[in-house]
């Protein structure tokens, strides 16, 4: 009580004296103390009645529009996913009649099939996968697959016997499935984002560092997340955005389309509940301040993510650790795991080993061609820098003419202004030095076929940064002590990423999110990557 008797004095209207005339004093007295009277305000409301709490204090339960928007993008991965479990399971069905075993209810047991994926497949958090990258998609996928596909058999030969040809069946299309389920999740997201089907969010922090993370958050496909507006913690904060830089930048100008500015935090929990939007991104150095300097967003937003426009080490990776009262985030370093490490080398032999002979023929062909267009070797090989700082001969298709270095350098005298091009990138988007030939092994990057030997014995990997050269540590800086860590790859998550497209900087964010989340489930991911960015020719020169 004494705590409202104190509430009276701020309401004085001056330090010493209360609005009635009374000495400010009178506000100290406990409350048994003070006549009746002086707890009743001009209007007669009993000033020690309970306050009633503010709107914004108030916790805004998520509604059915809530649901709604959930199902609205985990609705259609359900639907593209059982297509793609019916299609694999029939096929599996039909392969194995095809070998002589009698199948007589195949779409009854097709049918049956389907509750059970779809029931592992949600238990593993898919539906609707809100923001997930691509690796931990595709790791959930191919765990809750697997434990749908073991549990079916295990109850097949229970129920009837391990002869029977519906047991043969799920193994074949486990391995039809793998691949054709997160093709067919990819289309569904594709329609989904063509249709601006996606749940809306708000972001909060000022305007750079939020344009840094959204671009960021785009850079491996679309998160099923759609920003619809954009607050500041004050109106010093909004940064307005002139029409004539968003021309300068196509994908700001498409975000500022989207997410406008709509004013500063005080306004954010209205605008949220008249729109319906339950999720929200905190982007700031100092994201715990900012949530106590807002604590109403607590109440306000069923789904609060907070993130600094810097790079943090953060992944999915990563776990929760509550020890009593006292929680903390566990980093997990696989390339200092041996298992990880082990099924990394294993991939890299069976898988390189067995290419070296399947194309062995193309391998040929190719080094027959280059013979027959000119004078030369048939291999070129360039000392890169390796892991831990070791040199190793990177060996390649030869693509350019023999004496490159002399037609560069006159070339260059030539065309001076290319200087900056070949200082800033170590390549020409018009390669004088480049034969018909090697145009095309560049294009289709079968160039870097021989760099199969390089996986065999070591040197390299199928999947790390691109191996550089002694003069690009400067260029390298930080960045440079992560890219000691690993093997170099053939392909990256540059190459899958824009390849030739970007900048040298992106090129070496790539490498340092690469090192520092790094798992097989990334590496499965970039592989399958490659082989669309192969066939499309994307940002090859």
């Amino acid at each position: 009580m004494i705590r409202v008797a104190r509430l009276i004095k701020l309401s004085t209207t001056n330090d010493d004296q209360l609005a009635d005339g009374t000495d400010a004093s009178i506000a100290e007295i406990p409350v048994a103390q003070s006549k009746p009277s002086a707890w009743l305000g001009d209007t007669g409301v009993d000033l020690r009645a309970p306050v009633p709490p503010t709107p914004a204090a108030v916790d805004r339960v998520a509604t059915l529009s809530y649901l709604r928007q959930q199902w609205s993008v985990g609705l259609p991965l359900l639907m593209a996913d059982m297509l793609a479990i019916g299609l694999a399971i029939m096929t599996g069905l039909v392969v194995t009649g095809a070998m002589g075993l009698r199948i007589n209810h195949g779409p009854a047991f097709c049918f049956c099939c389907l509750p059970a994926y779809a029931l592992c497949l949600w238990s593993a958090g898919l539906y609707p996968g809100i923001g997930w990258h691509p690796a931990r998609e595709l790791r959930q996928l191919c765990r809750a697959t697997l434990g749908a596909s073991v549990a079916i058999v295990f109850g097949l030969a229970m129920l009837i016997n391990w002869s029977s040809p519906y047991v043969l069946s799920m193994p074949i299309a486990f391995v039809i499935l793998l691949p054709l389920l997160p093709v067919c999740r990819a289309g569904a997201k594709s329609l989904m984002q063509s249709g601006e089907v996606g749940v809306p969010f708000f972001f909060l922090g000022k305007r750079a560092d939020v344009m840094r993370v959204y671009r960021d958050m785009n850079r491996f496909g679309w998160t099923m997340l759609r920003p619809v507006g954009r607050f500041t913690e004050s109106d010093d904060d909004s940064d307005s955005w002139s029409e004539v830089q968003a021309h300068d930048d196509e994908f700001e100008w498409r975000f500022e389309q989207k997410a406008t500015y709509r004013g500063t935090a005080e306004n954010i929990a209205e605008d949220a509940s008249r729109e319906h939007v339950y999720w929200l991104f905190v982007v700031s150095d100092d994201s715990e301040a900012t949530l106590a300097r807002h604590p109403s967003l607590f109440a306000a937003f069923p789904e609060l993510v907070c993130t600094g426009p810097a790079r943090s080490r953060l992944s999915a990776a990563n776990s929760l650790v509550s020890c009593g009262l006292t929680s903390g985030v566990r980093f997990e370093e696989p390339l200092l795991l041996p298992w990880p490490r082990l099924v990394k080398r294993f991939l890299d032999i069976v898988v390189s080993a067995g290419a070296l002979i399947v194309l062995s023929p193309l391998l040929l062909a190719i080094a027959a061609l280059i013979k027959a267009t000119g004078p030369g070797p048939v291999f070129f090989s360039h000392q890169r820098l390796g892991r831990a700082g070791v040199e190793f001969d990177a060996w390649k298709f030869r693509s350019m003419v023999p004496n490159a270095s002399q037609v560069l350098a006159e070339y260059l005298d030539v065309h001076p202004e290319l200087l900056s091009e070949w200082n800033r990138d170590h390549k020409l988007k018009n390669d004088p030095r480049i034969t018909w030939i090697g145009s095309l092994l560049r294009r289709t990057s079968l160039d870097e076929l021989p760099q199969l030997w390089n996986v065999l014995v070591g040197e390299m990997s199928l999947v790390g940064p691109r191996p550089i050269v002694r003069e690009e540590i400067d260029k390298y800086g930080a960045t440079y002590h992560d890219y000691l860590r690993v093997t170099p790859g053939i392909t990256g998550l540059w190459q899958v990423s824009g390849r030739n497209n970007t900048t040298y900087s992106e090129r070496l964010m790539y490498d340092e999110f690469y090192v520092r989340h790094w798992s097989p489930w990334l590496d499965i991911y970039i592989l399958a990557r490659t082989f669309k960015t192969v066939v499309l020719c994307e940002g090859a020169y």
